[in-house]
């Protein structure tokens, strides 16, 4: 979605999430705030997190990676 500030996005995407959720078709949320926008890390180590909790495989799988090698979460996504 975009938009103005104030739009109502955020509230329209958080009633969609908790929908799915609510559905069991929820895999991960993640919400910017504004100080926040511009770090990729928590969204991807909260997408990351939350996916891990619901997905036995996807868990396991992250554990794996994260044991092998413990600055995964701080690399830079290859361009």
């Amino acid at each position: 979605m975009g938009g103005l500030a104030g739009v109502i996005k955020s509230a329209i995407a958080r009633t969609c999430a908790e929908k799915l959720a609510e559905n069991g078709h929820l895999g991960a949320a993640f919400f910017f705030t504004v100080k926040e926008h511009r770090n990729p890390l928590r969204l991807f180590t909260t997408i990351a997190y939350q996916l891990m909790t619901s997905l036995p495989d996807y868990h396991a799988d992250v554990e794996h990676r994260i044991f092998n090698d413990n600055t995964i979460v701080e690399k830079k996504i290859p361009s």
